[in-house]
């Protein structure tokens, strides 16, 4: 799994109209939908590498480039999609 692909999925309508099927509340799919809406992608990646970077498997590295000049500088994994 991705931080891209989380944000991704957190816009998805089956999150937020079943938020049981993902054991969350209605309210927490709003929290999270609205933490990727208003920071920059740079920055919830970073983030989401700090604190939970074990879960994650790596980054697009095109979609990454979309979003920064070098995303190496970001010291994650990046993998060609």
């Amino acid at each position: 799994m991705s931080v891209l692909g989380l944000a991704a999925l957190s816009a998805n309508h089956p999150i937020d109209d079943l938020p049981r099927l993902w054991g969350v509340t209605k309210e927490q799919t709003h929290r999270i939908r609205a933490y990727f809406h208003n920071n920059h992608p740079t920055k919830y990646v970073r983030e989401l590498y700090t604190e939970f970077g074990d879960v994650f498997e790596g980054e697009p590295r095109e979609i990454l480039e979309s979003h920064c000049d070098n995303p190496e500088e970001l010291g994650i994994p990046l993998y060609v999609h």
